[in-house]
């Protein structure tokens, strides 16, 4: 049983063509704090250092 349901409902969805990755990208940055979006960006790799974010 998977424990992440609407996770991997999301990414069949991603994978049969229903949803567009663009528009669910956008919705899920949309819908995460700043701080959420910080973080996973500089743990995905997407941001190098911190430093990137100064100057907001």
């Amino acid at each position: 049983m998977a424990t992440r349901k609407a996770t991997t409902l999301l990414l069949e969805m991603l994978e049969d063509g229903v949803l567009d990755s663009d528009a669910l990208a956008r919705a899920c940055l949309n819908y995460m704090s700043e701080a959420d979006v910080a973080d996973m960006a500089q743990s995905e790799g997407f941001l190098d250092e911190p430093e990137d974010l100064d100057g907001e």
